[in-house]
């Protein structure tokens, strides 16, 4: 086995390790925040407010930045060059700040009329409208704090240290956290956004937004080991900046679009009004539930593998390239597929536990978060697929063809969610959102798998279609078990029955997904998975410099 799978082994295991603790501190932070604020106007006004940094952060900066880090910094790194490193660097660092600085004190003189675009000028009689202008001014500094978190994370990863920007976004959930539960102590967890006081909504503002300050801060810590020089500088060297224009661009784009589909989903869901309050809090709250599997299971895979395709590319080892990439995607699609049985399979339980622990909506909302979070399961498969292919085009320069592929998707997700919002009747708008999310994420997945083919060639899909199959039949196998393992055991209307519920059914799905994978694609097929869940190790892999076999292929 070479030392470059040794080394995306260790860093996947590092990085999937820390990623679990980050996510489920994540998990706890959205249980706590239904607690404290809960799904109704309050909840409406704070995530309406609270998406609106991240997604301007994108539109103007993020896309470029994410895109633009690793690529520009393999080069220098393989020839170890850390003058020319930590030039780089710091040119990204100042153009961040240049830039985001005016758009967060923009976003602050602004805020209302941005808001006005996302919400509907009647909700609960202004009130919900006033409480999230006045959160997102106190939300803005977060622009400039993005992008530093963005660069930093870039940099650290460029290097192969993996470990701190997996924890920052655990530091950062145990911060907002706390923030809910002071709330949720002093206000008697009020949700009603017209009976919060001034300073309520200060504490949930000012503490949210040091919650993302601590996300970019902890990152200064680790960077101080690289020995970069950092310094002011607006200019990058002719060579370096040539391919600099056409990432930025495909990176804008790319999450640009996705920004773009995200405001409009949640003006969709603001639309929904007094006939399904809170829906926007709703649909936000599933959101993250999907955002867990992918993380935990996709992006450590995919956020590993990345440094060693752009150094692959820049090192002319075309046959390196693909059997990196053949295999990481083999294993991110798997992976995936365990991802969506466990959402769709365990969406009752996991709705009954949200809504029992809301601070006033009660039980009333779980038959939405349940739809909404089926709904979502099945975006699965094209997000992760995003999550590895979107790196495979942009470490070999295919920039435009990664923001054409995703732009399409969000573009589909976007037009299914307009069909479907008015399509299907109002009560039903957070199940209409999720499935045209599952619509552009699916659309997503093909467009960036067409991509990965005609620009990298046939050995970089190797084993792929045998995988698809397996993946696909054992999750929607593992979804009918689970459906009927609940409707035999009956519905778990409390915290603690839908909570044992869904330990002992999500055990069944794992068995039924892992039996239904192997026996289809053959023993190749799991271990992928065992090796996520730390039952085999990295070291009892195929070695890699050996032909790379099909995914699946019986030993």
């Amino acid at each position: 086995m070479t030392e470059t799978r040794r080394e995306v082994g260790r860093a996947a295991s590092v990085i999937g390790a820390i990623t679990v603790a980050s996510r489920l501190a994540g998990f706890g932070r959205t249980m706590v925040f239904t607690w404290a604020i809960g799904l109704g106007t309050l909840g409406t006004a704070y995530q309406t407010a609270n998406n609106i940094p991240n997604i301007i952060f994108e539109l103007v900066a993020g896309g470029a930045l994410a895109a633009l880090v690793i690529p520009l910094l393999a080069a220098p790194l393989a020839r170890h060059d850390p003058r020319q490193v930590g030039h780089i660097a710091s040119a990204l660092l100042t153009w961040a700040l240049t830039i985001l600085v005016p758009a967060g004190l923009l976003l602050a003189f602004f805020a209302r009329p941005i808001i006005l675009l996302l919400m509907p000028a009647n909700v609960d009689s202004g009130k919900t409208i006033d409480v999230a202008t006045e959160m997102l001014v106190l939300f803005a500094p977060q622009l400039p704090l993005y992008g530093v978190a963005v660069v930093l994370t870039g940099i650290l990863q460029s290097h192969r240290r993996f470990a701190w920007p997996a924890l920052a976004p655990l530091l950062s959930s145990v911060v907002m956290a706390g923030v809910y539960v002071v709330y949720g102590m002093i206000s008697g967890r009020e949700d009603k956004a017209g009976q919060v006081s001034q300073n309520e909504v200060l504490l949930l503002g000012l503490g949210t937004t040091c919650g993302v300050a601590v996300l970019a801060g902890c990152l200064i810590f680790p960077l101080r080991g690289l020995r970069l020089k950092l310094r002011p500088a607006w200019r990058l060297e002719t060579h370096v900046a040539a391919g600099l224009r056409s990432l930025a661009i495909a990176g804008m784009i790319t999450v640009g679009a996705q920004q773009l589909c995200q405001a409009l989903l949640i003006r969709l869901a603001n639309d929904a009004g007094e006939e399904v309050p809170g829906a926007t809090a709703i649909f936000t709250v599933s959101q993250t539930f999907f955002l867990l599997p992918w993380a935990i299971l996709a992006v450590p895979l995919a956020t590993a593998a990345y440094p060693i395709l752009a150094e692959a590319f820049s090192l002319g080892e075309h046959e390196r390239y693909q059997r990196r990439l053949s295999q990481t995607g083999r294993a991110v699609l798997l992976l995936s597929g365990l991802g969506v049985a466990a959402l769709a399979g365990l969406a009752e339980p996991m709705g009954t536990v949200l809504a029992s622990v809301s601070s006033d909506t009660g039980l009333s909302t779980q038959p939405q978060l349940q739809a909404t979070l089926t709904g979502l399961a099945f975006g699965l498969f094209g997000y992760s697929v995003f999550a590895i292919y979107s790196r495979g085009l942009y470490a070999i320069g295919r920039n435009k063809y990664a923001a054409g592929a995703t732009s399409l998707g969000w573009a589909a997700g976007a037009a299914a969610a307009l069909v479907l919002s008015a399509a299907m009747p109002l009560e039903d708008r957070t199940l209409a959102l999720a499935i045209a999310w599952s619509v552009g994420m699916t659309v997503i997945g093909l467009a960036l798998t067409a991509a990965i083919a005609r620009h990298t060639g046939a050995a970089s899909l190797r084993g792929v279609p045998r995988a698809a199959l397996a993946t696909i039949v054992a999750a929607v196998g593992a979804v009918l078990a689970a459906r009927e393992l609940i409707a035999l055991w009956g519905h778990a209307d409390t915290f603690y029955t839908a909570l044992f519920q869904g330990a002992v059914v999500g055990a069944a799905i794992a068995v039924v997904y892992l039996g239904l994978a192997a026996l289809l694609g053959g023993s190749g097929v799991v271990r992928p998975v065992l090796r996520r869940a730390g039952i085999i190790r990295a070291s009892e892999e195929p070695d890699e410099s050996a032909p790379d076999e099909p995914s699946g292929a019986d030993k």
